[in-house]
């Protein structure tokens, strides 16, 4: 007699409950790690600009602002350049990520040093 080979209801059901489990304990993990990446890679591209906007700034021998997108630091924020060496450039932060600051903008001088805004308050 020839034997019909596939699965049974049985094992169907055992493998997808299995499945859901792995599932259920995987999928928070998985998107704690997703936030966890988003902060970091906002994070680097802070200070990326941050530094772009001190080396620009000294070797342009012209002020370099970084400010606020419209909506604040959580819609992102731009390089704003005093002379015409370069256009200005946006950034905007990764994911679900909000930047806190009460800075209205940051302005490196040729210098390399900053003008604080919350000294002249």
């Amino acid at each position: 007699m020839r034997r019909i080979q596939g699965f049974t209801l049985l094992e169907l059901m055992i493998t997808l409950v299995v499945a859901g489990v792995l599932l259920g304990i995987a999928v928070p993990s998985f998107q704690e790690s997703i936030a966890k990446n988003a902060v970091k890679s906002t994070t680097r591209d802070l200070v990326a600009t941050l530094n772009a906007a001190r080396a620009q700034s000294m070797s342009s021998r012209t002020p370099v602002t970084l400010k606020p997108a419209t909506g604040g630091w959580n819609d992102g924020w731009s390089l704003e350049y005093a002379a015409s060496v370069e256009s200005d450039e946006t950034y905007a932060p990764s994911g679900k990520v909000r930047i806190t600051s009460s800075l209205t903008a940051l302005t490196f001088r040729p210098q390399g040093d900053r003008i604080d805004p919350l000294a002249h308050r």
